[in-house]
C-alpha cells in the first residue's frame, strides 16, 4: 500500500510537470504570433509598394484611328491598405512631365494564385477612362488593357505595359504629387539611394 502511494504521489508529480511543461511550450507557442506580427510589420506593406513613378508604353484604337507607342507616366501618390484591397490615387503624366492626363483612382488586390490586380478610374479628363491592370507583385512592371467611357467620336480601347515604380522617373511626378507625404517620402529614399 505504501508503494502504491508513493507510485501515486510518483506519477501525479510526473503529471504535473508534464502539465508544467506543456503549459509553459503553450505560452511560448502564444508569443509567437506577436513575434511574427513584429517581423511582417518590420516588411513593407503593399501600400508602400506602389507608391512612385512608372513609364507607361501603350498602343490602342481610338475612335478616330490606330496609335502606336503612346507613352507617358503613372504617378501613385498614396496608397492605403485594408482588409478589401490597396487603394491608392494619383494621376498621368504625359513625357514632360508638367502635363497632367488624369486623376486616378484605383484599388489593388492579391490574387488566388498569389499575382496582383486592379482597377483605375481615370476622371478629370474630357476622356474618362478605366484601366484593368495584372501584375507578379506591388509596385512591380504592369500590363494593362484600358477602354474609354465615352461614346462617340472620343471612345478607344488600349494596351499598354508599366515599367514597375522605379526612381529614375520620380521628376516626372514631382508636381502631381507635391505635398502629398507618402511620395515625398518615397522620393526623399529615392534621393538617399542615390547618393
Amino acid at each position: 500500500m505504501l508503494c502504491r502511494q508513493f507510485q501515486l504521489k510518483l506519477e501525479l508529480k510526473f503529471f504535473l510537470l508534464l502539465a508544467f511543461l506543456l503549459n509553459f511550450d503553450c505560452d511560448a507557442r502564444g508569443l509567437l504570433p506577436d513575434l511574427e506580427h513584429e517581423q511582417k510589420s518590420k516588411e513593407a506593406k503593399p501600400a508602400s509598394l506602389f507608391i512612385g513613378a512608372q513609364h507607361w508604353n501603350e498602343s490602342g484604337w481610338y475612335a478616330d484611328g490606330f496609335k502606336q507607342h503612346y507613352d507617358g507616366y503613372f504617378c501613385l501618390c498614396e496608397c492605403h491598405d485594408t482588409a478589401e484591397g490597396t487603394f491608392c490615387k494619383g494621376g498621368g503624366m504625359k513625357p514632360d512631365g508638367m502635363t497632367k492626363v488624369a486623376d486616378f483612382l484605383g484599388v489593388f488586390s492579391q490574387a488566388r494564385d498569389s499575382s496582383w490586380v486592379g482597377d483605375l478610374a481615370a476622371y478629370n479628363t474630357p476622356t474618362p477612362f478605366a484601366d484593368h491592370f495584372t501584375l507578379l507583385k506591388p509596385g512591380g512592371p504592369s500590363n494593362y488593357t484600358g477602354v474609354s467611357q465615352a461614346l462617340g467620336d472620343k471612345s478607344f480601347v488600349w494596351r499598354g505595359y508599366m515599367s514597375g515604380v522605379d526612381c529614375q522617373f520620380a521628376p516626372k511626378c514631382v508636381s502631381l504629387c507635391e505635398g502629398v507625404q507618402q511620395f515625398q517620402a518615397w522620393h526623399t529614399d529615392c534621393s538617399k539611394a542615390s547618393m
